[in-house]
Protein backbone atom coordinates (compact mmCIF):
# COMPACT_ATOMS: atom_id res chain seq x y z
CA UNK A 1 0.00 0.00 0.00
CA UNK A 2 1.24 3.20 -0.60
CA UNK A 3 0.61 6.08 2.22
CA UNK A 4 0.99 9.63 2.21
CA UNK A 5 1.30 11.45 5.36
CA UNK A 6 0.70 15.20 5.26
CA UNK A 7 1.62 17.66 8.06
CA UNK A 8 2.54 21.07 8.16
CA UNK A 9 6.48 20.26 9.62
CA UNK A 10 8.56 17.51 8.49
CA UNK A 11 10.41 17.43 11.40
CA UNK A 12 10.61 16.43 14.97
CA UNK A 13 8.79 19.32 16.64
CA UNK A 14 6.50 18.14 18.90
CA UNK A 15 3.93 14.87 19.21
CA UNK A 16 2.58 15.21 16.14
CA UNK A 17 4.98 15.17 14.24
CA UNK A 18 6.80 12.17 16.32
CA UNK A 19 3.76 10.32 15.79
CA UNK A 20 4.01 10.72 12.30
CA UNK A 21 7.27 9.76 11.87
CA UNK A 22 6.81 6.42 14.13
CA UNK A 23 3.55 5.34 12.56
CA UNK A 24 5.59 5.96 9.37
CA UNK A 25 8.45 3.91 10.33
CA UNK A 26 6.29 1.08 11.30
CA UNK A 27 4.60 0.96 7.92
CA UNK A 28 7.35 0.93 6.25
CA UNK A 29 8.58 -2.37 8.48
CA UNK A 30 5.33 -3.82 7.47
CA UNK A 31 6.27 -3.26 3.55
CA UNK A 32 4.25 -0.34 3.11
CA UNK A 33 5.55 2.40 0.78
CA UNK A 34 5.19 5.99 2.50
CA UNK A 35 5.72 9.31 1.41
CA UNK A 36 5.52 12.74 2.88
CA UNK A 37 3.78 16.26 2.09
CA UNK A 38 4.80 19.22 4.34
CA UNK A 39 5.62 22.98 4.26
CA UNK A 40 9.65 23.65 3.50
CA UNK A 41 11.03 24.53 6.21
CA UNK A 42 14.91 24.64 7.06
CA UNK A 43 14.95 21.79 9.81
CA UNK A 44 12.51 19.32 7.44
CA UNK A 45 14.35 16.04 6.85
CA UNK A 46 14.92 15.00 3.21
CA UNK A 47 11.27 13.82 0.95
CA UNK A 48 12.22 12.87 -2.80
CA UNK A 49 9.21 15.73 -2.79
CA UNK A 50 10.25 18.85 -1.31
CA UNK A 51 10.71 20.49 -4.45
CA UNK A 52 6.46 20.36 -4.31
CA UNK A 53 6.47 21.59 -1.34
CA UNK A 54 4.26 25.48 -0.54
CA UNK A 55 7.38 27.89 0.51
CA UNK A 56 7.96 28.16 4.46
CA UNK A 57 5.79 30.79 6.18
CA UNK A 58 5.74 31.72 10.02
CA UNK A 59 2.55 32.92 11.82
CA UNK A 60 3.67 33.36 15.48
CA UNK A 61 4.95 36.25 15.96
CA UNK A 62 2.13 37.80 13.30
CA UNK A 63 4.12 39.60 10.38
CA UNK A 64 4.61 43.05 11.41
CA UNK A 65 3.28 44.82 8.12
CA UNK A 66 -0.50 44.71 6.90
CA UNK A 67 0.45 43.30 3.81
CA UNK A 68 2.26 40.44 5.57
CA UNK A 69 -0.96 39.91 7.68
CA UNK A 70 -3.18 40.03 4.73
CA UNK A 71 -0.97 37.39 2.68
CA UNK A 72 -0.89 34.81 6.10
CA UNK A 73 -4.52 35.39 6.68
CA UNK A 74 -4.87 34.35 3.25
CA UNK A 75 -2.34 31.57 3.23
CA UNK A 76 -4.61 30.04 6.29
CA UNK A 77 -7.82 30.00 3.93
CA UNK A 78 -6.70 29.36 0.86
CA UNK A 79 -2.88 28.21 -0.38
CA UNK A 80 -2.36 27.80 -3.91
CA UNK A 81 1.28 26.69 -3.53
CA UNK A 82 -0.18 24.11 -1.02
CA UNK A 83 -2.94 22.57 -3.40
CA UNK A 84 -0.10 23.01 -6.32
CA UNK A 85 1.90 21.19 -4.03
CA UNK A 86 -0.19 18.34 -3.42
CA UNK A 87 -1.51 17.67 -7.35
CA UNK A 88 2.14 17.35 -8.04
CA UNK A 89 2.91 14.59 -5.24
CA UNK A 90 -0.07 12.91 -5.51
CA UNK A 91 -0.06 12.79 -9.76
CA UNK A 92 3.22 11.28 -9.07
CA UNK A 93 3.31 9.30 -6.00
CA UNK A 94 -0.41 7.91 -6.55
CA UNK A 95 -0.79 7.33 -2.65
CA UNK A 96 -3.81 3.99 -2.00
CA UNK A 97 -4.91 6.38 1.37
CA UNK A 98 -3.98 9.92 2.80
CA UNK A 99 -3.07 10.50 5.96
CA UNK A 100 -3.39 13.90 7.13
CA UNK A 101 -2.01 14.80 10.96
CA UNK A 102 -1.90 18.53 11.45
CA UNK A 103 -2.48 20.18 8.37
CA UNK A 104 -3.82 23.54 9.75
CA UNK A 105 -2.72 27.54 8.46
CA UNK A 106 0.34 26.92 6.62
CA UNK A 107 -1.05 24.17 4.18
CA UNK A 108 -4.98 24.93 4.76
CA UNK A 109 -8.35 23.33 3.63
CA UNK A 110 -7.06 23.47 0.05
CA UNK A 111 -4.50 20.31 0.38
CA UNK A 112 -7.98 18.20 0.43
CA UNK A 113 -9.54 19.80 -3.23
CA UNK A 114 -6.59 17.60 -5.00
CA UNK A 115 -7.90 14.14 -3.04
CA UNK A 116 -11.08 14.83 -3.35
CA UNK A 117 -10.83 15.16 -7.04
CA UNK A 118 -9.10 11.58 -7.65
CA UNK A 119 -11.21 10.44 -5.07
CA UNK A 120 -8.40 9.14 -2.77
CA UNK A 121 -9.68 7.80 0.99
CA UNK A 122 -8.10 9.96 3.77
CA UNK A 123 -8.15 9.62 7.59
CA UNK A 124 -6.88 12.14 9.85
CA UNK A 125 -5.55 11.55 13.44
CA UNK A 126 -6.50 14.37 15.59
CA UNK A 127 -3.82 15.28 17.84
CA UNK A 128 -5.69 18.63 19.35
CA UNK A 129 -9.20 19.88 19.46
CA UNK A 130 -8.90 22.38 16.55
CA UNK A 131 -11.67 20.93 14.49
CA UNK A 132 -14.17 21.82 17.37
CA UNK A 133 -12.25 25.07 18.89
CA UNK A 134 -10.70 27.33 16.48
CA UNK A 135 -8.10 28.25 19.33
CA UNK A 136 -7.35 24.43 20.25
CA UNK A 137 -8.15 24.79 23.80
CA UNK A 138 -11.79 24.44 24.62
CA UNK A 139 -11.57 27.28 27.39
CA UNK A 140 -13.34 30.88 27.17
CA UNK A 141 -11.26 33.21 29.46
CA UNK A 142 -9.95 30.19 31.23
CA UNK A 143 -13.01 28.61 31.21
CA UNK A 144 -14.13 25.00 30.25
CA UNK A 145 -16.27 25.92 26.78
CA UNK A 146 -18.18 23.75 24.15
CA UNK A 147 -19.71 26.70 22.41
CA UNK A 148 -18.08 25.87 19.32
CA UNK A 149 -18.57 22.11 19.26
CA UNK A 150 -20.86 20.73 16.30
CA UNK A 151 -19.69 23.40 14.21
CA UNK A 152 -20.61 26.40 15.82
CA UNK A 153 -17.73 28.17 14.94
CA UNK A 154 -19.25 31.63 14.71
CA UNK A 155 -19.83 31.64 18.67
CA UNK A 156 -15.66 32.45 18.64
CA UNK A 157 -16.09 35.24 16.99
CA UNK A 158 -18.62 36.79 19.53
CA UNK A 159 -16.77 35.84 22.18
CA UNK A 160 -13.53 37.05 20.71
CA UNK A 161 -11.65 34.11 21.75
CA UNK A 162 -8.42 34.11 19.46
CA UNK A 163 -6.24 36.86 21.64
CA UNK A 164 -9.54 39.24 22.49
CA UNK A 165 -9.22 40.21 18.86
CA UNK A 166 -11.98 40.06 16.21
CA UNK A 167 -10.33 39.98 13.30
CA UNK A 168 -8.17 37.31 14.43
CA UNK A 169 -10.93 34.89 16.16
CA UNK A 170 -12.96 35.88 12.75
CA UNK A 171 -10.14 33.76 10.79
CA UNK A 172 -9.72 30.90 13.04
CA UNK A 173 -13.75 30.20 12.80
CA UNK A 174 -13.60 31.10 8.96
CA UNK A 175 -10.66 28.21 8.84
CA UNK A 176 -12.67 25.83 10.28
CA UNK A 177 -16.05 27.03 8.72
CA UNK A 178 -14.66 26.99 4.58
CA UNK A 179 -13.66 23.19 4.62
CA UNK A 180 -17.41 21.88 5.95
CA UNK A 181 -18.95 24.54 2.93
CA UNK A 182 -16.60 23.52 -0.12
CA UNK A 183 -17.10 21.21 -2.88
CA UNK A 184 -15.07 19.52 -4.95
Amino acid sequence: MRILHVNKFLYRRGGAEAYMEDVAALQRAAGDEVEFFAMEHPENRESRFSASFPDYVELEPQPRSLMGKVRAAGRVVWSTSARRGMDEVVDAFRPDVVHLHNVYHQLSPSILRPLAERAIPAVMTLHDYKLACPTYQLLDQGVLCQACVGGHFSQAVRRRCKGNSLTASGLAAFELWLPTTARA
